[in-house]
């Protein structure tokens, strides 16, 4: 089996980055689950913001120690959803936000409708089969 590692966008920083790494973590997790890959996930590290996936993903790239790594990163037509996301439910009582609610609703995400959609997810679905 390849030991493999991706490094996430997502997560936080400050007093509650603890609990949104893992929120992040187990979101992709469950994603990775329903996409075929139990039992042979690679380890999953959220790191915050882009800077700091890109500046582990580089140390990690330089190490001899690691097999398959690589970096998951938001595109940026996310945030144009995000906001969308954010007007449309500010006066709802479970309103969208960025962090815990987020990871909520992408645990839940149907991974099939995401490659159908999204160009981008189809291409990371095919390259994970390929490197897992």
């Amino acid at each position: 089996m390849v030991r493999a590692i991706i490094y996430l966008e997502g997560g936080g920083s400050g007093p509650n980055s603890k609990i949104l790494d893992i929120r992040c973590e187990r979101a992709f997790h469950k994603l990775l689950d329903r996409m075929g890959f139990t039992g042979r996930k690679p380890r999953l590290v959220a790191c915050g913001g882009r800077d700091a996936v890109y500046k582990a993903f580089y140390t990690a790239l330089r190490s001899t120690l690691n097999g398959y790594v690589a970096m998951w990163i938001d595109s940026e037509e996310r945030h144009h959803v995000q906001q969308a996301l954010e007007t449309a439910t500010k006066d709802c009582k479970n309103a969208y936000a960025k962090g815990k609610r987020s990871f909520e609703i992408f645990e839940k995400l149907d991974h099939a409708a995401l490659r159908q959609h999204l160009p981008s997810f189809e291409r990371v679905a095919r390259i994970l089969h390929s490197k897992l």
